[in-house]
């Protein structure tokens, strides 16, 4: 769901290319979607190293692809200060990542 929802195919290479994030950038939005049922950062770490299932899927490389859009890099900060909030506002973290789905989905929509 991330991949498709945050990353964009690349018509050069047919690769799925995601925004350059931390690892533990990645796996606190996971959690935030998943919940209790979320699997343990390590667990996680080596699902995303190690599954065949996700060869299709790569990091932007720093400076290309998603790193200039200023509205995507506001709109990443954006979601990671709703995941830091405490206690949990499950509203403001909604909001975050709806207008950044909005937003990539904008940004697919002129490509096609």
């Amino acid at each position: 769901k991330y991949g498709s929802t945050c990353g964009d195919y690349m018509p050069d290479t047919g690769k799925l290319i995601v925004p350059r994030r931390t690892r533990k950038e990645e796996w606190d939005e996971y959690k935030a979607d998943l919940g209790d049922d979320a699997v343990s950062y390590e667990t996680f770490c080596k699902v995303v190293r190690n599954s065949d299932g996700l060869t299709h899927v790569k990091r932007a490389r720093a400076i290309l692809n998603f790193q200039k859009c200023t509205t995507c890099v506001n709109l990443d900060a954006k979601v990671k200060t709703a995941l830091a909030t405490r206690p949990v506002n499950h509203a403001l973290r909604s909001e975050a990542f709806a207008e950044r789905r909005a937003h990539h989905l904008e940004q697919k929509a002129e490509r096609l």
